[in-house]
């Protein structure tokens, strides 16, 4: 814990103006990308730097004993804690099969065009601190895709082999999704 006579000061490390006001350090530190910490312990300095980017900017120009207390704050708070259902999560719309038209081209057969099924929808993805610790963050991310598959064939006009003029019926599979639903994405 530090003492009154330790103190945190953050500065810039160019433009910070410092002085010296009853034997600690004070600072005057606009909030600019790059800050170093000094911490005064019984005389010494020790110099760290910092990137001073979003709360930690916001934090660059407070004295001290505020940042103190406003770490032992969030610290010890159990207001701190962020609970899942305390977090709007925005639905993402629906995810179900949808009607769409593919062409099909294979070797020197005839090619294509028929209908096929497909997966499309939005779901629900987020990335949010954990209740149980709320330094990390907890991921969910949700894709649109099948639940069941259905395998159909398509047949294709495809020249004989033996004779040119001759046409051969080729069977093409083709899986299709039956139903679809938001499930975990893969990785």
């Amino acid at each position: 814990m530090l003492t009154s006579s330790s103190q945190l000061v953050h500065s810039r490390s160019t433009n910070c103006q410092h002085r010296q006001h009853r034997q600690h350090l004070s600072s005057i530190c606009p909030a600019f990308s790059n800050t170093k910490a000094m911490m005064g312990v019984r005389g010494q300095v020790a110099r760290h730097y910092l990137p001073c980017w979003g709360l930690a900017r916001a934090l660059c120009c407070f004295s001290s004993n505020a940042f103190i207390a406003l770490f032992v704050l969030v610290s010890l708070s159990s207001a701190a804690v962020v609970t899942t259902s305390s977090i709007h999560t925005p639905t993402g719309g629906s995810c179900e099969p949808s009607l769409g038209s593919m062409e099909i081209r294979y070797k020197n057969c005839t090619p294509m065009v028929v209908p096929v099924l497909a997966c499309t929808g939005r779901c629900e993805s987020y990335a949010r601190p954990d209740p149980n610790n709320p330094i990390v963050l907890q991921r969910d991310c949700q894709c649109c895709s099948e639940l069941e598959r259905v395998e159909r064939y398509v047949r294709l006009r495809c020249p004989s082999p033996n004779d040119p003029h001759q046409v051969e019926l080729y069977r093409f599979p083709l899986s299709f999704p039956r139903n679809c639903a938001c499930r975990p994405c893969s990785s």
